[in-house]
């Protein structure tokens, strides 16, 4: 199995949460370990074509604090470089968040994905979903939200 190794070794909700806590908190102990839980990894979609088909996220977990779920967190190893991961990113996000209007319950939160690059070459492609659009538009960075902005978790 592709990339086994990576996925075991970042299941593990201590490693998770150190990566959460380096990528997102600047190394603060935001995500305790224990506050993680593993959850649904799959989802399905029905192409142009008609054809059924599968995506898996390699890792995927709840962050539960203040006794409710705060984010789902995903995560995504690479070994090579993809020019198409914006894309791939948004639709592991938009299922994520079909999933929760699907479910009946009332509960909405936010959904994180995490890319760690494990591969050789530099990673030579944009990680912005505007910029992998092509032709390239000029001009439009207001109609689409930008997924590369940091956020600060609150208990207020």
């Amino acid at each position: 199995m592709k990339d086994s190794v990576e996925k075991n070794l970042i299941s593990c909700n201590d490693v998770f949460a150190d990566i959460c806590n380096g990528l997102l908190f600047e190394g603060k102990q935001v995500v305790r370990e224990d506050a993680l839980q593993d959850t649904k990894q799959r989802s399905q979609y029905k192409a142009d074509t008609g054809k059924l088909h599968e995506e898996e996220r390699d890792v995927s977990k709840i962050w539960n604090a203040l006794g409710m779920n705060l984010v789902l967190m995903g995560m995504e190893n690479q070994s090579r470089p993809d020019k198409d991961m914006p894309f791939r990113v948004i639709a592991y996000d938009g299922a994520a968040y079909r999933s929760q209007l699907l479910s009946g319950k009332k509960e909405r939160y936010p959904v994180v994905t995490m890319i760690l690059y494990f591969g050789m070459k530099p990673w030579n492609y944009t990680n912005s979903l505007v910029e992998s659009f092509r032709p390239k538009l000029q001009d439009c960075g207001r109609l689409f939200c930008s997924c590369k902005k940091k956020c600060r978790l609150s208990s207020e």
